[in-house]
């Protein structure tokens, strides 16, 4: 499996788990990222967002990422412009920048234009969405993510995750116009989808975020009996579990570790 691939995957995999429980991130000052109002909602200077983050990079990785983008800087053909804007998303995310790896992630969905890509872009831009940036900067990074989850979704309709994951966008960071609207939308999901476990997942992550760990607790069962074998939700109601001092926190910790080292 290759690097790109592996991204790919943990991004799927993990990425509302961490959005609940949190990443740490640098904080960026106003210099570092201008930003001006247009209609269509908020632009950055991303040359000159790069170009400073850069001077926080150790050489290894700087020479990585300045080598992969003379090569997309130079490639005439789009395949090859393709896989190296992906891999510049890959370097950046690892190196703890999400809001350039979102940038990369998106550039390479424009030229690619599938469902898969621009998931990828919105769960990228999505994974910002807690970290310790500027407002503006997380509002970037929201509206960058809505705009790919939307154009996945225009791809394939029917891919509920898709749906889901631009609830949660709106729900981890409200407008002030609309502070219910993430809420709301998962909630029309589940009602469309009552058999669905991802929905009450979603919005048990939610409910933990906010404290209320009944609702949680409430939320997962509802979710466990639809899907007993899913690990995020057997890992997740057993921590929720041992936060409010249930005994059953135990046999479904032992589950969720059998469940980890089979998926």
């Amino acid at each position: 499996m290759t690097r790109l691939q592996i991204l790919i995957v943990s991004l799927a995999a993990v990425l509302f788990f961490g959005i609940y429980f949190g990443f740490s991130t640098q904080s960026l000052s106003q210099k570092e990222f201008s930003q001006s109002k247009n209609l269509e909602g908020i632009d950055v200077n991303m040359e000159e967002f790069i170009s400073h983050s850069k001077e926080r990079l150790g050489m290894e990785v700087l020479n990585s990422i300045e080598w992969e983008e003379d090569f997309v800087n130079s490639s005439g053909d789009s395949t090859d412009k393709l896989e190296g804007l992906k891999e510049l998303s890959g370097l950046w995310f690892r190196a703890g920048n999400k809001p350039i790896a979102g940038y990369y992630a998106y550039a390479a969905a424009d030229i690619g234009n599938s469902e898969s890509s621009w998931s990828i872009a919105g769960t990228t831009f999505a994974s910002a969405l807690t970290d310790n940036y500027e407002p503006y900067v997380l509002q970037f990074c929201k509206q960058q993510a809505v705009r790919a989850f939307e154009n996945a979704i225009s791809i394939n309709p029917d891919k509920l995750q898709h749906r889901i994951n631009l609830a949660v966008t709106h729900a981890e960071l409200p407008s002030q116009e609309n502070p219910m609207r993430g809420v709301l939308m998962l909630q029309e999901l589940e009602e469309q989808f009552p058999q669905e476990a991802r929905v009450p997942l979603a919005i048990a992550r939610l409910a933990i975020k906010t404290g209320q760990n009944e609702r949680a607790e409430d939320r997962l069962e509802q979710a466990y009996a639809l899907d007993s074998a899913d690990p995020d939700i057997v890992c997740l109601l057993a921590h929720v579990y041992f936060e409010n001092g249930d005994s059953r926190a135990e046999t479904l910790s032992l589950k969720c570790d059998s469940l980890k080292i089979n998926n």
